[in-house]
This record gives C-alpha cells, sequence and structure tokens, in this order.
C-alpha cells in the first residue's frame, strides 16, 4: 500500500531531520568569517559564544558575518551515560499503560502503552513518549519549515494563544529538571518553532492531493488507500503547538548531537550524540524524545585544564588534509566549530558507561561532482583533537 508507506516514512523522516541539521545549519547557525587558504579552500570560522541561522539552504537568509574567537584554554571533563528509569517515564503518563519488555543483542527494550500514549526506554540511553498527535505534529513541523513557501505558518519568534511563548520554556525547563535532573544552564541553543493551527490544515490538505494523485496513478484499488490516508488525516487535531529541538553544552561549548559514527580499530567503537526534541500543546507535552543524555563531573578531580591548538593551526590541518590528496571534485570547507564529543573509556562490554567530553575541531565541508549538467553535493564533517591536532574522523551528513 503505497499511501500507508508514504505516511510511515515521513514519520522515519523525523529522526533524520533532527541529525540532517547539523550540517545544515554549523551549530544551529554560528556567526562568522572567511578566509582564504593555501589551496584556495573557503574557510569560514565559527565562534562558540554565538549562534544564529547562518543557513543559505532552502532560500534561508546568511546572518551578517562578524569576527569572532575560540577560547585558548578549556577542560577535558569525566562523564557517566544518564540512565533513563521507568518511573521517569510513567510520570509523563495520565493513565494506566500496560507494559511489555523485550532484548536483543544484549539490549533491552521496555515499552508503555495506553490508548492515549506510547512511551519506550532503550538499553536506558534513549527515552521516547509520544501521543498519536505529538509523532504527526513533528513531521508537520519540518515539513513547514523545509518549505520556505510555508514559512507563514511556524515562527521562531510569536507566541500562540493557549500559553505564551516564554511560559511553555518555563514549564518546559522545570519539568526537565525536576524529572530528569537537566538543568536549564546545560541547554545550548533551542530551535523554537511555534506552528499555527493553519499549518497542521494546510499540511494535511497537501497530503490529501499527493495521496489522491498517487492513488489516480496506480493499478491497485483507490478505496482502501485513499480510506487509510483520510482516516490517518482525520487523527491529526487543527491546533497551534510549540515544538523544540534542544542540544545541550557544557561551559559553553556545545555537545556533538549528530547520529553517531564509529572508531578505532575494526569500528568497535561508538561516539553517539546528545539531544532532546519536545512537541507541547495546549494539552501538554505530546511528544519527548531524549538521546543519550550524560551526567559531567564538575568536581575538582572530574576534569583537567588544557590548552588548544590556535585557529591558524586549526586551519593548517584541514588545508594539509586536502593537499596531501589530489582532489577530483571541488571541496568548500564552510564552518569551522569546537564542540565536545564523548570518547568511551571502557572496554566494549560497557561501552555506554564512562565517558571523557574532549574537545574537537568541527570541520564542516562538501564535496560536489558535477554529471550529466548536473551537481551532486555531499557534506561531511572532519575531526581534529583540539589540544594535539590529530585527526579523528570523518562522517558523512
Amino acid at each position: 500500500m503505497k499511501v500507508k508507506k508514504q505516511l510511515v516514512s515521513a514519520i522515519m523522516l523525523l529522526v533524520m531531520a533532527v541529525f540532517m541539521s547539523a550540517c545544515a545549519d554549523v551549530d544551529g547557525g554560528i556567526p562568522s568569517i572567511s578566509s582564504e587558504g593555501s589551496l584556495g579552500l573557503d574557510i569560514t570560522l565559527g565562534s562558540k559564544d554565538d549562534y544564529g541561522d547562518t543557513s543559505s539552504e532552502n532560500g534561508k537568509s546568511q546572518q551578517e558575518i562578524v569576527e569572532k574567537t575560540f577560547p585558548e584554554k578549556c577542560k577535558i571533563y569525566k562523564q557517566k551515560t544518564k540512565r533513563f528509569t521507568e518511573d521517569q517515564l510513567l510520570k509523563l503518563f495520565d493513565d494506566n499503560p500496560q507494559r511489555t519488555e523485550e532484548s536483543s543483542d544484549g539490549y533491552s527494550y521496555i515499552e508503555y502503552s495506553s490508548d492515549k500514549y506510547t512511551g519506550s526506554i532503550v538499553d536506558g540511553t534513549s527515552l521516547s513518549f509520544y501521543s498519536q498527535t505529538g509523532s504527526h505534529y513533528s513531521v508537520i513541523c519540518d515539513s513547514l519549515y523545509a518549505n520556505t513557501s510555508e514559512e507563514k505558518y511556524i515562527s521562531k519568534d510569536d507566541s500562540l494563544s493557549f500559553e505564551s511563548r516564554e511560559k511553555t520554556l518555563e514549564v518546559l525547563q522545570s519539568q526537565f529538571k525536576n524529572l530528569f535532573g537537566i538543568n536549564p544552564n546545560e541547554w545550548w541553543t533551542k530551535d523554537f518553532f511555534a506552528v499555527k493551527k493553519e499549518g497542521v490544515d494546510f499540511y494535511k490538505e497537501k497530503i490529501t492531493e499527493e495521496a489522491a494523485a498517487d492513488v489516480e496513478n496506480s493499478d491497485e484499488s483507490n478505496d482502501e488507500k485513499l480510506q487509510y490516508t483520510f482516516q490517518q488525516l482525520d487523527n491529526i487535531p487543527s491546533e497551534d503547538y510549540y515544538l523544540l529541538n534542544i542540544k545541550f553544552q557544557i561551559d559553553g561549548i556545545p555537545l556533538y548531537m549528530g547520529d553517531g559514527f564509529n572508531y578505532g580499530p575494526g569500528n568497535a567503537y561508538s561516539v553517539l550524540g546528545s539531544f532532546a526534541r519536545v512537541v507541547y500543546s495546549k494539552n501538554g507535552i505530546e511528544q519527548l524524545d531524549l538521546y543519550f543524555l550524560a551526567e559531567t563531573d564538575t568536581s575538582p578531580d572530574g576534569f583537567q585544564e588544557v590548552t588548544l591548538i590556535d585557529t591558524d593551526k586549526a586551519q593548517e590541518l584541514i588545508q594539509n588534509k586536502f593537499s596531501s590528496v589530489i582532489l577530483d571534485a571541488q571541496v568548500e570547507v564552510y564552518g569551522m566549530q569546537l564542540i565536545y564529543l564523548p570518547i568511551p573509556q571502557n572496554n566494549l562490554n560497557s561501552r555506554f558507561e564512562n565517558y571523557e567530553a574532549k574537545p574537537y575541531y568541527a570541520f564542516y565541508w562538501k564535496e560536489s561532482r558535477s554529471y550529466e549538467d548536473k551537481t551532486y553535493t555531499t557534506n561531511y564533517i572532519t575531526y581534529f583533537d583540539a589540544v594535539t591536532g590529530s585527526e579523528f574522523g570523518t562522517e558523512r551528513c
């Protein structure tokens, strides 16, 4: 059933949209300066101190270019994975859910479900809670934001009629602290969207038209497909709501929030990203996703201060990377950022337990190739140890 697959695929794109934003906006968009490298690579340098929308994708405006600097020193912290509990998850329900549990490859999956909500905890490191409405609202917000012609339905500044933006932020920060021990000063950037109910109506009409066109071009029975689509759309209330994408920080330096990558012998170790997403309506939390959050040891024994490579030296690292190979494509380095990567300190059997948050320079670059009058672009992030200068790895994003 193609229409059903289309709707399910749209929900799956939710997680991809969150992760892909790491490449679309360097740290949510950082004011930057530009300089020319010895190879003519266009390198754009960003600062940890400010953020805004600098993405030029999808027709979004480029923020004013300003010069900023990186710190000379920072700290390497000991970390432990924050473990989510069933008690924390159950406090999000207002009814009596049923519990199921499964395990696979050494990982546990606990799910609670009721008539209104579904919640789950995977291996204690991620927590998810949502209503049917919440999961649809996430997809709608991503769709509206991705298309500039539809941005009149979504705002980063407006408050909604059921509750002000300021009050919503206050409520959510309080709940994060009380439920999960996450303090507001741990939040880094907040992509805080207000979505108007007219945007929900617009999205429902759009999907209806696309489903009808899809069915018309299909050889299969039309009635079943349209009935399923309309049933799904009828379950989406046309209401205002807020959506927040939250990144986290230590000492003003953002934590890695990508979808993770492997490294080490046989790619046996993993670096995982930390982030949260919340959908909030007049009914309260409609969706909450928490992925791989850490408890940072800020005691005197929990960190060591280190001196960082300066910006000029850091630029040489990325220049040398490309000068050592013959380039068969156009390469543009469009962003630089200082971030913390969580580096495992254990054997493989406990790799999701003890970490060090270590500073790395992240260089955002894209490779463009032309084929049959079309240009194809792939985005990457390359990480260099900000203390030693050694290259750590590259991930596609």
